[in-house]
């Protein structure tokens, strides 16, 4: 997905000046958030979600993984309303 940045180093450098709404939660744009893990728990939270659709709860959908030195930003689609 094109989010507009020129490279995942421009993109992390976006998701690092966004606002928080945690340590590891960025509001990236009105629509996107991102989530910093550790490069080894990326693979296990995209399973997570992955998971939970197929039981048919609402979650977001994966847009975008940047990998960054020992950092994995997964870029998803923001759902309103009350963080679970």
């Amino acid at each position: 997905m094109d989010l507009g940045f020129d490279g995942d180093s421009e993109l992390v450098s976006h998701i690092r000046a966004s606002p928080h709404t945690d340590s590891r939660t960025s509001i990236i744009s009105p629509n996107l958030v991102s989530k910093q893990l550790v490069k080894g728990d990326g693979a296990g939270e995209l399973r997570g979600i992955q998971f939970a659709q197929q039981l048919g709860l609402r979650v977001p959908s994966v847009k975008r993984v940047v990998r960054q030195d020992d950092n994995v930003y997964i870029i998803m689609t923001r759902i309103c309303g009350r963080t679970m």
